[in-house]
């Protein structure tokens, strides 16, 4: 007797057609889509931030050092 094991992720083979069920896939809502544009957007704006912190700090550094150089 064989025993059958179901697949435990993605589609469940049905055993009796041997055909795959399909999934439903869930339609992305406009709640949904806004809320990852904003999360995508906050992202952005801190890497954006960060760059400029960091440029200030190299432009402040350099001045400093000619300062000293002078």
């Amino acid at each position: 007797m064989t025993i059958f094991l179901a697949p435990t992720s993605g589609n469940q083979t049905d055993r009796k057609r041997g055909t795959q069920k399909k999934k439903k896939k869930r339609k992305t809502s406009k709640a949904r889509k806004a809320i990852k544009a904003i999360k995508a957007n906050k992202a952005i704006k801190a890497i954006k931030a960060i760059k400029a912190n960091k440029a200030i700090k190299a432009i402040k550094a350099n001045k400093a050092n000619n300062q000293r150089n002078e």
